[in-house]
């Protein structure tokens, strides 16, 4: 296993990080979304330079609100998640995570979301992604290991 590190969490430019990371001799990134909305650098362009430096782009993160919406506005989500899997692919990068949603709107049931969670993964697999699905503390319907586990694991459950 590798040593992985978020640029975002380094002060300076992602450029600049990324050349104190692999300075540091870390194999990897965790890129979040915010490194490119802030950097110069283009997803092909951050690709290459990673590259360059002999670090692999680990991780994406992080895909946010994608479960627990009402049903209407799903298809609209698996938009969106289809639009960051295409950045994924400028990126070199496999693994997204989805955090548990934190939205208002969010319904407030993990039954819902694991009934949206099996499709994004049959989406993730159709391109070749894996979602990684974590509970975060403030997540509205799965915000421990427990339900959040149970959510993803639903269809998988042991007999």
């Amino acid at each position: 296993m590798g040593k992985w590190i978020a640029p975002v969490s380094l002060s300076g430019t992602l450029e600049d990080n990324l050349a104190a990371v692999a300075a540091a001799r870390f194999d990897g990134i965790e890129l979040f979304d915010s490194d490119l909305v802030v950097s110069d650098l283009s997803p092909d362009q951050v690709r290459g330079r990673c590259a360059d430096l002999g670090l692999d782009i680990e991780l994406f993160q992080p895909l946010r609100d994608v479960e627990g919406c009402a049903p209407e506005d799903f298809p609209r989500v698996l938009r969106r998640v289809r639009q960051k899997f295409a950045l994924m692919e400028q990126l070199g990068a496999v693994v997204t995570l989805a955090c548990s949603s934190v939205s208002s709107a969010a319904i407030d049931d993990v039954d819902p979301s694991a009934e949206q969670l099996s499709p994004l993964g049959d989406v993730a697999a159709e391109l070749g992604f894996l979602i990684a699905p974590p509970a975060v503390a403030w997540g509205r319907a799965s915000n421990r290991g427990g339900p959040a586990g149970g959510a993803v694991n639903r269809d998988h459950a042991p007999p």
